[in-house]
């Protein structure tokens, strides 16, 4: 699943357009606002999170492998179902 977008905290600063990679950010000029042009190239990297201004607009929902979100694995954290990867709980990982 790709990033999301919360249009309710996002200030529109662009700085997700600005610095994604993958280029898979759009940038919509009516609205002044970011939007997914292209979902299924999200390369998952955290970038525009890690670069979104502390709004907490920009939402990661981690995509990596079920054996790598174990208890097994003392690399990764499991989250809950349904968790998103968040500024509040990124110390924990």
């Amino acid at each position: 699943m790709p990033f999301k977008i919360d249009f309710h905290k996002c200030d529109g600063c662009g700085a997700c357009y600005r610095t994604c990679p993958a280029d898979v950010i759009g940038w919509d000029k009516e609205t002044a606002m970011p939007f997914m042009a292209y979902p299924q190239e999200c390369w998952h990297c955290g970038v525009c999170w890690m670069e979104c201004n502390d709004t907490g607009a920009m939402a990661i929902t981690p995509t990596l492998p079920p054996q790598c979100l174990s208890e097994r694995n003392p690399r990764f954290l499991s989250l809950p179902t349904g968790a998103e990867l968040s500024r509040d709980n990124i110390g924990m990982i």
